[in-house]
């Protein structure tokens, strides 16, 4: 019988260690122009365009605070642009400039060329059979 329990806690300390690997290996190159967390921001403005402050900090579950610092370093960086609603002064959308989307563009790239070195130690057949029992396990989450 196996221990479900154990196997389990192994596969998230090695999730939670395979992240971490992958922010160093992102931190650590010397053309790295924002932060990690900027870099979540960027990638979430990016996927959701336009949004707004109130949007980022109930998706990401952080403080309005650290979204409207997080925003205003992209902003002052030409990543991001925010735009006032005509109608209503009130409401601020972000979205990408040009400069933002050729950065998050080279940021999907390079994460890709990661993932594939990162995975080049499974065998085609193995690299399939990960791919379902993570289809799986996302098909599980959508139902609940």
């Amino acid at each position: 019988m196996i221990n479900r329990k154990k196997i389990i806690e192994n596969l998230l300390q090695n999730m939670y260690a395979l992240r971490h690997k992958l922010i160093d290996n992102c931190a650590s190159k010397k053309e790295v122009v924002i932060t990690p967390s900027q870099g979540f921001i960027l990638r979430f403005v990016a996927k959701n365009s336009p949004t707004n402050i109130k949007t980022i900090t109930q998706t990401l579950n952080i403080t309005s605070s650290a979204a409207t610092q997080l925003v205003g370093g992209l902003v002052d960086k030409g990543y991001l642009v925010r735009q006032a609603n005509p109608d209503d002064r009130r409401i601020v959308t972000l979205s990408l400039s040009e400069k933002g989307k050729k950065l998050f563009k080279e940021f999907k790239e390079q994460g890709l060329q990661k993932m594939i070195e990162l995975f080049d130690t499974l065998s085609d057949k193995e690299l399939e059979q990960y791919a379902n029992l993570n289809e799986k396990i996302i098909d599980s989450l959508l139902e609940k």
